[in-house]
C-alpha cells in the first residue's frame, strides 16, 4: 500500500507529511469550491494506488483530499487542488489504464436525498443490444447489427432504423425473445448501485429503444419504480415484424426524466441519466448530471461525466454524501 493511501485508511491525522506536496485531510461534503480544480477518482485495483500517489507528487501542488466510502468494491477520493494544472498533466492520469477521472465543477445530486436514475437499458444496464441478439437467434445478425452501429452512432434516425431492424425479425418465433430473457447479462454494478440508490429512496427507471419484454423482466427483478420500452407485435406466438404504438425515442426518454421528478416533487438538481448512444443525448443533457457509459464519442462530448473503463458502481461516486 502506497504511504498516501496507508495514511488515509489507517490515520486520524489532518496533514500528511511524506509527499513534497501539502497534504491535508477533509471529509466529504466539505469541498472548497475556492479550489482552481477539483477531481474525483475511482478505480478498483489496489495495486494503481502507488501510481496514482507518484501523480499526484509529479503536480508539484498542494492538494486537499477526501475519501468516497460507497457499498462498492471501488475505491474513490476527491481531490482539491491549491493550484490549477495542465491539460497534459490531466491527460496523463485520464490515460491511465482502469482509473475513472471526473472534474467537479458544481455541486453533485446528494446520495442521502430522494433523486431520480434515468438508465438506458441495451449495453448500459446490460451488456448486449438485444435487437442484435434476438437477429443473431433469427438468422440475421449480420444485416441488423450494421443498422444499430449507425443507429447507436447518430447516423440514421432512430425510428426508422428501429423499424427497419425489426421488420427483418418478421416470422420469428416469440420463444426466442423468453429464451433471451432468461440469460441477459446484467452489467458489473448494476444490482449492488440499484440497491444503495433506493436504500436511500431514489426513483430508479429504464428507458429504452429495446423491447418491453426484456424492460419489464429487469423493473422485477431490480424492483425498479418504471420502465418504458417499444412494443413488439406478436401474432400466434410469431414476430410480425412490426412495432406497435409510440416509439421509445430520443425525446420521450428524455421526458422520463421530467415525469419522474413532477411525479415523486424531486428537485431538478437531484435527477442523473447515464446512457450511451446518441439516442440518449437529450436524455442525459436533461437531467442534472448525464453520465456517458463506455460511449461512443458523440455521447461522450455531450455528457458531464464519461464512464470508460469500469461498472455501473462508478455511478454512485458521482453523488454526494453529505
Amino acid at each position: 500500500m502506497s504511504a498516501l493511501f496507508n495514511w488515509l485508511k489507517n490515520s486520524l491525522d489532518s496533514q500528511f507529511l511524506g509527499l513534497t506536496n501539502q497534504v491535508t485531510r477533509y471529509q466529504e461534503g466539505q469541498t472548497p469550491f475556492s479550489s482552481p480544480k477539483i477531481l474525483r477518482l475511482v478505480w478498483k485495483d489496489n495495486q494503481l494506488e502507488n501510481d496514482i500517489e507518484h501523480w499526484l507528487e509529479s503536480l508539484k501542488a498542494g492538494f486537499h483530499i477526501c475519501t468516497l466510502k460507497r457499498n462498492q468494491a471501488l475505491n474513490g477520493i476527491e481531490i482539491c487542488l491549491t493550484q490549477g494544472i495542465t491539460v497534459d498533466q490531466l491527460n496523463s492520469l485520464k490515460l491511465s489504464a482502469e482509473v475513472e477521472v471526473f472534474e467537479i465543477k458544481e455541486p453533485l445530486p446528494q446520495l442521502n436525498l430522494p433523486g431520480v436514475l434515468v438508465m438506458d437499458m441495451d449495453s448500459t444496464a446490460i451488456q448486449i443490444e438485444c435487437i442484435d441478439e434476438l437477429a443473431k437467434m433469427a438468422g440475421v445478425g449480420e444485416a441488423v447489427s450494421q443498422v444499430t452501429e449507425k443507429a447507436m452512432a447518430g447516423e440514421l434516425d432512430f425510428e426508422e432504423s428501429l423499424r427497419e431492424r425489426v421488420s427483418k425479425l418478421k416470422g420469428t418465433p416469440f420463444s426466442i425473445v423468453e429464451d433471451l430473457i432468461s440469460q441477459l447479462p446484467l452489467t458489473a454494478g448494476l444490482t449492488s448501485m440499484c440497491y444503495e440508490l433506493q436504500k436511500h429512496n431514489w426513483k430508479i427507471a429504464l428507458a429504452s429503444g429495446g423491447f418491453t419484454p426484456f424492460v419489464n423482466s429487469l423493473k422485477n427483478q431490480l424492483n425498479l419504480s418504471a420502465a418504458y420500452a417499444n412494443h413488439l407485435e406478436v401474432e400466434k406466438e410469431t414476430l410480425t415484424g412490426k412495432v406497435l404504438g409510440k416509439v421509445v425515442d430520443a425525446n420521450f426518454k428524455a421526458e422520463v426524466i421530467s415525469l419522474l421528478s413532477r411525479e415523486s416533487d424531486i428537485s431538478e438538481q437531484q435527477t442523473v441519466a447515464i446512457g450511451d448512444g446518441a439516442n440518449d443525448i437529450p436524455m442525459l443533457e436533461r437531467a442534472k448530471i448525464g453520465v456517458a457509459f463506455h460511449a461512443k464519442e458523440l455521447v461522450n462530448e455531450n455528457s458531464n461525466f464519461q464512464i470508460k473503463h469500469l461498472g455501473l458502481g462508478v455511478l454512485l461516486y458521482l453523488v454526494e454524501i453529505k
